[in-house]
């Protein structure tokens, strides 16, 4: 990982604690668990991995966001959406891959990291009923 995202992701976690918030009691609340919105209206309901379920977990949790799904800026906007203004991403990290031969066999190997900005889905105006869209593809919520 690299030191950049490695102090991203680290000063986030001491930042909190200096505030005297814990971020461990929102993690791994079933509510907050992270999800890509953009797989999840494909019908992929893929979870975000490693450190990005902590970040994304105790970001919904501090900012009592009713839903776990988050979306890149570009995502939002392919799907009509647009970042309300004021509003301020929340920074994960994601692979930079590339593509080799080996033994005959194209292979993707991990070469770095870099970090991303996602939004949650309460943080931007969408041009559809977002909750309807929600029930139809995840069910009716259980609140």
């Amino acid at each position: 990982m690299s030191e950049k995202v490695i102090k991203i992701l680290t000063d986030k976690v001491f930042t909190m604690l200096d505030e005297g918030i814990n971020p461990w009691q929102y993690f791994g609340v079933k509510r907050f668990y992270p999800q890509n919105f953009t797989k999840l209206m494909k019908g992929d309901p893929t979870g975000y991995h490693g450190i990005n379920t902590f970040l994304l977990s105790i970001e919904a949790g501090m900012q009592d966001y009713p839903y776990p799904y988050w979306v890149g800026y570009k995502q939002a906007k392919d799907m009509d959406g647009q970042v309300r203004k004021g509003e301020h991403a929340t920074q994960i990290s994601a692979p930079i891959t590339k593509k080799v031969e080996k033994n005959g066999k194209e292979e993707t190997i991990l070469i770095g990291l870099r970090y991303v900005n996602v939004f949650n889905v309460q943080q931007i105006d969408w041009p559809f009923d977002f909750e309807q869209k929600i029930d139809e593809i995840v069910g009716a919520r259980d609140n």
